[in-house]
């Protein structure tokens, strides 16, 4: 699930997937909007996905609240999110 995940969001992105999974500046939003769907669209844990990507829960829990924060003060977030949720739906990841 989370490389079908990242695959999407890169794609949304124009991000190559591996940059999100290898954590490059770059990818910063993309990942941070990865984890985000993984942590509360799809219910993973917050120590699940940061032994998959090989970060601490703490980061996991900082970019997921930074994107929940930023989805209520910024529209292109929200934007973005409901697109990526969208796309989610369409392939059949989240119901």
């Amino acid at each position: 699930m989370y490389r079908e995940v990242e695959q999407i969001v890169g794609e949304y992105f124009g991000i190559d997937p591996e940059v999100i999974r290898n954590g490059k500046r770059l990818a910063r939003e993309g990942r941070r909007f990865t984890w985000y769907l993984l942590h509360y669209a799809l219910g993973y844990k917050a120590s699940a996905i940061a032994r998959e990507y090989g970060v601490t829960k703490r980061n996991i829990l900082y970019a997921v609240l930074t994107i929940k924060d930023n989805v209520q003060v910024q529209p292109q977030y929200a934007r973005h999110l409901l697109s990526l949720q969208a796309i989610l739906c369409e392939k059949g990841i989240l119901d």
